[in-house]
């Protein structure tokens, strides 16, 4: 799944000069969540990393302003399946508006990590090819998302209760599963 990370990016009510120090922190902890998402399988986009954008912004560039960036932000919350919604995202006017956005696009809204499912795992057409002690080679195309899940089938099942000299189990151009039957 595609999951858009909110939460609070500008700091709020301090001194100019701690500004960056305190918006790379908030970077850091959205980071964190990326790699909890990862971790589950999922695909993030964390609208904090425009952080780098935005000191990076060559000299004679105009300076963009905070609303550009809650459009630019809520242009990619369009591309996502989800939204996550960081700790303290409440305190954030553009959290705020990237939940709000999510709603009317009913998108699915996790609040903590825990609540983020695993990804599932996308399903693969496997060939499955046996052969007989008479010579008779065979073979089928089976979607699975894995080894267990072939083997699970009914049609692998049915295979295997013929008996055969060897069945192969083949993924993209290569071997994932060899059974041979005269061990």
């Amino acid at each position: 799944m595609k999951i858009y990370v909110a939460g609070s990016y500008t700091p709020k009510n301090c001194d100019p000069h701690d500004a960056p120090v305190i918006a790379h922190r908030n970077v850091k902890k959205a980071i964190e969540v990326f790699w909890k998402l990862v971790e589950k399988g999922h695909y993030p986009y964390l609208p904090h990393l425009t952080h780098f954008v935005h000191l990076e912004t060559p000299e004679k560039a105009p300076p963009l302003s905070q609303d550009f960036w809650y459009k630019f932000d809520l242009e990619w919350l369009k591309c996502c399946d989800a939204i996550f919604m960081m700790p303290g995202w409440e305190t954030s006017k553009g959290a705020r508006l990237e939940h709000e956005a999510a709603k009317k696009l009913g998108l699915k809204i996790y609040y903590s990590i825990d609540e983020v499912p695993e990804a599932k795992k996308e399903m693969n057409n496997l060939l499955i090819i046996w052969r007989y002690e008479d010579g008779g080679l065979h073979f089928a195309y089976l979607d699975a998302r894995s080894l267990d899940e072939v083997e699970n089938s009914m049609m692998f099942k049915a295979v295997k209760s013929t008996k055969p000299e060897w069945i192969i189990i083949a993924e993209e151009k290569k071997v994932i599963h060899l059974e041979d039957e005269k061990k």
